[in-house]
């Protein structure tokens, strides 16, 4: 296998030697890399850093520490808490793959922060990226801003996150279907319209969850529910349980699903406060806890990812529509087709048509059973306008 990224490149700019580094072919087939779910032994017992003699507790200090620098990095160039998310599940998902040992979390991370603007259409420029990354590692080196403003050492680390970026999207398979626990989470708070405090908090319990390995345990439907029942549970509010209108159904969950989450998502440092019981989340009291990751201003969090997520929704629907408007009405066609026949029924004519036009007649009704999309004369008539 070909060697990964440097194990320590911050002792040697982000790397210096990097440059003899190749991508490695992906040692599964294709198919088992789309398997992003994970059992709790497979992440704590199996992993590739654990094969090396990385402890677990070790490789927990490691996946804090990428994250508060993705974190660092995604607030200095003023990136959406969406995009930083997605960063931190790339390199989650590296890490299923390859191990610290051999490839370095700092050019890990700023690689999938950089693939990861790409990915949620919130591009930075490559030079910025590799500035602040660079400062970021560097940020005991007072000498650092200077340093990387080399064009020599500038060119060094460009190259290494291009290639760091390789290696990722190698090691991936190239699947870039990041599901985030945002948007379940925003969809269920609009139709409970739950309050703006237990929103943050909830919002805060999914930014917890996300720098952790339940995000590879757990499908993100799952972390957002977890997320409202502890913030529910923490500000004693009660949510609906009425017959019709149960709120751990807008996550599409069961209560034993929900409880076994719930139990994984406590803290060691918390009581364990919830359990289940005839299959419900039973009330109990609970000391709230300052969350890491929480902006001052928690409701500008939640709006900025209600916006994201509109925005994304509102190019669908434009899309939709434009492409909407030129499909001719199949239902139109049809009743033309039936009306045609019954006149001749009505008159009384023995009409012998010919081949071809009972042909042609049948081949539009099979192509329209077909989903065949015709263009609208109206728009033809726009055109010629």
């Amino acid at each position: 296998m070909a060697r990964g990224v440097p194990e320590n490149p911050s002792e040697q700019g982000i790397a210096e030697a990097s440059t003899s580094m190749c991508i490695p072919e992906p040692e599964e087939p294709q198919c088992s890399m789309r398997k992003w779910y994970f059992t709790r032994q497979e992440v704590e017992d199996h992993s590739p850093s654990r094969r090396d003699g990385i402890s677990l507790k070790k490789e927990s200090q490691l996946r804090d520490s990428y994250c508060s620098f993705l974190q660092a990095i995604g607030m200095k160039l003023k990136v959406s808490q969406t995009t930083i998310a997605c960063a931190m599940m790339l390199c989650h998902r590296f890490y299923m793959r390859q191990s610290h040992a051999k490839n370095g979390w700092q050019v890990i991370a700023t690689a999938s922060f950089f693939l990861a603007c790409k990915v949620r259409d919130t591009p930075c420029f490559l030079k910025d990226v590799v500035v602040v990354a660079y400062e970021m590692v560097h940020k005991l080196d007072p000498s650092a801003l200077q340093s990387i403003r080399q064009r020599e050492v500038f060119n060094k680390q460009k190259e290494l996150i291009i290639v760091g970026e390789r290696l990722l999207l190698s090691t991936i398979g190239f699947d870039l279907d990041i599901q985030l626990p945002y948007t379940s989470l925003v969809a269920a708070l609009k139709s409970l319209n739950i309050l703006p405090d237990l929103a943050q908090m909830a919002l805060n319990f999914v930014n917890d969850c996300v720098r952790t390995s339940l995000c590879l345990q757990y499908k993100p439907h799952y972390i957002a529910a977890g997320s409202v029942a502890l913030a529910a549970k923490i500000q004693k509010v009660k949510l609906p349980t009425q017959q019709g209108k149960v709120w751990w159904l807008e996550f599409d969950v069961s209560p034993k699903q929900l409880n076994e989450v719930i139990q994984r998502m406590m803290r060691p440092d918390r009581k364990q406060a919830l359990a289940p019981e005839n299959g419900r989340v039973i009330e109990s009291e609970t000391v709230p806890r300052k969350q890491s990751g929480i902006d001052e201003d928690g409701s500008a969090q939640i709006k900025q990812i209600k916006g994201e997520l509109d925005d994304r929704n509102s190019r669908c629907k434009s899309d939709s529509v434009h492409n909407n408007c030129v499909k001719i009405d199949i239902n139109r066609i049809r009743d033309a087709i039936k009306r045609k026949r019954c006149e001749r029924s009505v008159n009384k004519k023995v009409v012998h048509a010919t081949d071809d036009e009972i042909d042609t007649e049948a081949w539009i009704e099979s192509e329209l059973e077909n989903g065949v999309e015709l263009e609208d004369t109206s728009a033809k008539k726009k055109q010629r306008l």
